[in-house]
């Protein structure tokens, strides 16, 4: 997006939040400081009307509202919508990057979109009256051959989520329970296995393994807030901004549909309501002593015995289902020795974290598409693509404890590489000269051109008889990837020392 287009007035640009303000009651003059944020001339929008007591007029809006208002909310709200959150809303939204949402506006296109329309939407948010555009509904395809559903907000819509998740997140995140480890700073997938794994070392040898049948579509609105209600002294104008956001509604293929429970994926606010209504199930875990792991709605309790399995986990599917008004996936959900169990793409084999089957499997089938012989591409670019997707895949499968695999992978990519090379050089002559040029006798050379044997079976001995050697496919851009994998072990010890 051009930063010209802030030429005309105040709009969110690549540097951020431009430090122009239009209309005489949102100008702040030169030097000026607001007396409500602490900024100066940079802030984002100064109303031109005070704060109007939001309590005041809730009995005028509707029945059923709760009665206790909160006084910290308005404060809230100055905070989310001030320059410098915005600024950094806006910044990491674009370089989440996303498709437009229902109103075809695309990040390319925002600027000047918002130029035109900033005054009035800002004003409308901090006066409480705003209504969030529908959800655009999608779906993705999952390994089972299922398809999850995802939400896409606006752009406008993602950067106002994203700011209120900025200011409440440091809020409600230091309510959490350290069991839990998605979606919260500075807690990864990585942590959770590894906190399996120090139980599992210590005894706990069965496992209560509890899945959650479509979570974000399910999970009651109401619970959300208020549980939100809780945390920030009642309601006030940002638990109704979110209420709105939830009641927003989706549309697919043309059509609107109201959501009357459930939060859609894809949006900056869900992961942080999603622990927000888990954390009761956290806190009554705690109560009862368990140990527990907890990531997202995929949760694992750690017993000693089967038989402790067994009951608490009919008592945990009663809590789940008739408490928190959740639905478990029988089919998924079962009693399980700690060994069988697959934890976010992990399995736990005498005391050592390894890949699970099923990604191990994923992996070795995407290698084998980017060195299918049948591709028509450079071997630059089929060495860039591998080597991306190979330091890729390794950064979180990197945790594995399991070395032994690596090696057979390695050997079997290398063959699969050489049959490529074979496959492109075609005809005898060029392969002939090729590898003379790589250092082959006269009489390999000769021998490889000229025979009739499937590329599989001659890319067998390429690597020992001719110069196609590993080093040399080294040269040409391969990785190892039992090299990459001791170099993330490294780093991952390194830190950990650091840290210490």
């Amino acid at each position: 997006m051009a930063s010209s287009a802030a030429s005309d007035g105040g709009v969110i640009t690549d540097g951020g939040v431009s430090r122009r303000h239009i209309s005489r009651g949102d100008e702040l003059a030169e030097g000026r400081t607001d007396s409500r944020s602490g900024e100066g001339p940079k802030y984002v929008w100064q109303p031109d009307l005070p704060l109007e007591p939001t309590h005041k007029r809730r009995s005028a809006r509707g029945q059923g509202e709760p009665e206790q208002y909160s006084r910290l909310q308005p404060e809230l709200l100055e905070a989310i919508f001030s320059s410098t959150n915005l600024e950094t809303a806006y910044r990491r939204v674009k370089a989440n990057g996303g498709a437009a949402g229902v109103d075809g506006v695309s990040l390319e296109d925002f600027t000047l979109w918002y130029r035109l329309r900033r005054k009035d939407l800002l004003r409308r948010l901090h006066l409480g009256n705003y209504c969030p555009s529908p959800v655009r509904r999608t779906h993705i395809e999952k390994k089972n051959g299922k398809k999850r559903p995802l939400g896409i907000p606006t752009v406008f819509d993602r950067i106002v989520q994203q700011a209120i998740h900025q200011v409440l997140c440091p809020i409600l995140d230091s309510s959490f329970s350290p069991n839990s480890y998605g979606f919260r700073p500075d807690c990864r997938g990585h942590d959770a296995v590894r906190r399996i794994l120090a139980c599992n070392r210590e005894g706990f040898k069965w496992s209560v393994d509890i899945d959650l049948k479509s979570f974000f579509d399910k999970v009651p609105q109401a619970r959300a807030l208020e549980a939100l209600r809780e945390r920030l002294d009642g309601d006030g104008p940002v638990v109704r901004l979110i209420k709105r956001y939830l009641k927003a509604g989706y549309i697919e293929l043309g059509s609107y549909h109201a959501t009357v429970e459930g939060m859609p994926q894809g949006g900056p606010l869900s992961p942080l309501l999603s622990n927000l209504v888990l954390d009761a199930l956290d806190k009554e875990l705690e109560a009862r002593g368990h140990r527990f792991v907890r990531y997202a709605d995929d949760f694992v309790v750690l017993l000693k015995s089967e038989r402790a399995a067994h009951r608490v986990f009919a008592s945990l599917c009663e809590f789940v289902e008739n408490k928190l008004g959740l639905e478990i996936n029988r089919e998924k959900s079962a009693v399980r020795p700690v060994k069988e169990l697959n934890y976010l793409s992990f399995r736990f084999h005498a005391g050592k974290i390894k890949v699970s089957e099923s990604s191990l499997s994923d992996f070795k089938y995407k290698l084998k598409e980017l060195s299918n012989r049948n591709w028509s591409v450079s071997m630059d670019y089929r060495m860039y693509k591998t080597r991306q997707y190979i330091k890729g895949w390794m950064g979180y499968f990197g945790l594995s404890e399991i070395y032994t695999i690596w090696p057979p992978i390695d050997k079997w990519l290398r063959r699969r590489l050489r049959m490529c090379y074979w496959r492109m050089w075609k005809r005898a002559r060029r392969r002939y000269l090729n590898l003379r040029k790589l250092g082959t006798s006269a009489k390999n050379a000769g021998g490889f051109a000229r025979t009739s044997k499937g590329y599989w079976r001659v890319a067998l001995h390429l690597g020992r008889k001719t110069g196609m050697t590993d080093k040399w496919l080294a040269s040409e851009g391969l990785i190892e990837i039992k090299q990459e994998w001791w170099n993330v072990k490294f780093l991952r010890i390194t830190a950990l020392k650091q840290t210490a």
